[in-house]
């Protein structure tokens, strides 16, 4: 009689194996109290009322930090810092996060962005110019008001002639305001999309004009009420604003998106998981790299090529014999080129503890721990980067504890009868504490060409109460003589195979 000893596997892998070849790098670690974007690819960062800009491969661009950066128009951003109750310009930021200082002490206003080229600012007697991408002064600081430059003009309002408004270009030329009093605009908008400003003289008329001075439209005053009297930006005919766009022009990448388990987030590419959750938000990627937040601090990952995998190997566990548990191992597969020396490998053997395992020969080998009396085994790994969870497996491995006893087959005469039948019989012993569901067949190795065979009751099922046993039966159909090797195959609770067989001797009735 041979003993066998059957622990039931069942796996389960709580993240979906990463499929697609790419995971996560720290580009900024988790540091900040808010990371925004300024483009696709500075990005804003902010600790208290300090503002550092960091760009996508991590260097920070600001020596020392700002109080202030405005969002890009015109691809540039403004540096500000604050002096008494007045904003200073330190430098301009170009779309590659590059910084110029400014040589000379200018000040923002009310229309301190870039446009076509330039942008307005004051001087330190409060007098408004304009100065170009780089910082030069390129029309003086000589107006009360300076809006910015649409279709390739500005709307000043020069110090030196109150209730006045004229149309500058960027060489600080003047337009010509042709059929409206005599050129005389007392308020004027910037002109819209369309190449329209709009004008007025004092309270008595407003028209339309181009951007060659030419009136194309007036409108008459009704009673005290001027139908249309918007003079900031551009405009449009129901007297609303035209307010530039300064949003951050972004594209996200398409494949990536979020996904939340529980209350933490990661991301997924294609229903394939490429980041375990783990973020408290997180943004989704702009070219190749997102902002996250992790233990309440914001930090920015960028993908890099290449995925982790994995795989639980081990023995079964021979818990009938005191629950001696084997050596397990797993192997880890780390994509090429990922800086090994971060990575820290931890394991949950099944005491719910992770504790960081080294690496032998290419495995981490460990032993289970197995509890008295436990159902189940539950085993888990993790890699770790820097405090980034790159990838997670996890074993569930449930203890049923089964063992089986299977006596070898035995013949119940020493000859066939009259039937041309010879019975066998094999015993089987459910030593464990549970009920078990057994089948199996009986089969026979005959002599080639031998006419013998197995006959009836060639197949059983039926359920062993625990500490129980079962006799399951077979006929041999013998018509000549000879030895057989007879087996009997039991699956027990539809897992796993076992067998056991003997020689047995073969005489037909009539010998």
């Amino acid at each position: 009689m041979i003993r066998k000893t059957l622990f039931l596997l069942l796996f389960w892998t709580f993240f979906v194996p990463i499929g697609s070849a790419q995971t996560i790098q720290w580009v900024v670690k988790p540091k900040y109290d808010t990371i925004c974007h300024l483009n696709g690819c500075v990005f804003k960062c902010k600790t208290g009322d300090r503002v550092q800009l960091v760009n996508a491969k991590g260097r920070e661009l600001l020596t020392p930090i700002a109080d202030s950066v405005t969002n890009y128009s015109g691809n540039r951003a403004l540096v500000l810092d604050k002096i008494g109750n007045r904003i200073m310009i330190r430098g301009i930021i170009d779309e590659l996060g590059v910084l110029t200082t400014l040589s000379n002490e200018l000040y923002v206003n009310n229309y301190s962005y870039c446009s076509e080229g330039l942008i307005s600012v004051v001087d330190k007697s409060g007098r408004a110019g304009y100065i170009d991408v780089v910082g030069n002064i390129v029309i003086p600081c000589k107006y009360r008001v300076a809006r910015p430059f649409i279709q390739g003009w500005a709307s000043v309002e020069p110090v030196k002639k109150k209730q006045q408004t004229q149309y500058i270009n960027n060489k600080g030329d003047i337009l010509e305001i042709q059929g409206f009093h005599e050129g005389k605009v007392i308020m004027g908008s910037s002109f819209n999309s369309s190449g329209e400003a709009l004008v007025a003289y004092y309270d008595n008329d407003n028209a339309v004009i181009n951007t060659s001075g030419k009136v194309v439209e007036k409108y008459e005053k009704q009673g005290d009420l001027i139908p249309v009297r918007t003079y900031d930006f551009s405009f449009d005919k129901s007297g609303k604003n035209s307010i530039p766009n300064v949003s951050p022009d972004i594209t996200f990448d398409a494949d990536y998106f979020t996904f939340m388990m529980g209350k933490k987030i990661g991301y997924k590419n294609n229903n394939r998981i490429v980041v375990p959750p783990q973020f408290s938000q997180a943004e989704r990627f702009v070219n190749g790299c997102a902002i996250v937040c992790k233990d309440e601090k914001y930090g920015i990952v960028k993908l890099v090529d290449g995925s982790f995998s994995g795989e639980f190997d081990g023995d079964e566990l021979n818990v009938a014999e005191g629950k001696q548990a084997p050596t397990y191992s797993y192997t880890l597969v780390v994509p090429d080129g990922y800086p090994s020396e971060t990575l820290d490998v931890k394991f949950d053997v099944g005491d719910g503890n992770l504790q960081s395992l080294k690496e032998q020969d290419g495995k981490y080998e460990f032993t289970p721990f197995l509890d008295d009396n436990a159902d189940v085994c539950l085993m888990k790994m993790q890699v770790m980067s820097d405090g980034l969870l790159l990838w997670a497996d996890t074993l569930r491995e449930s203890v049923s504890n089964v063992s089986l006893d299977i006596s070898a087959p035995e013949a119940l005469s020493e000859w066939a009868n009259e039937h041309d039948e010879l019975r066998v019989r094999s015993v089987l012993t459910n030593n464990s504490s549970s009920q078990v569901t057994v089948s199996g067949i009986f089969y026979a190795n005959f002599a080639k060409g031998s006419k013998n065979k197995v006959g009836k009751k060639k197949s059983f099922w039926g359920k062993i109460p625990p500490q129980g046993k079962l006799e399951v039966f077979a006929d041999l159909i013998v018509v000549q003589k000879e030895s057989a090797k007879v087996s009997v195959s039991v699956k027990v609770n539809q897992k796993h195979n076992f067998t056991n067989s003997t020689i047995i001797q073969l005489i037909p009735f009539d010998d």
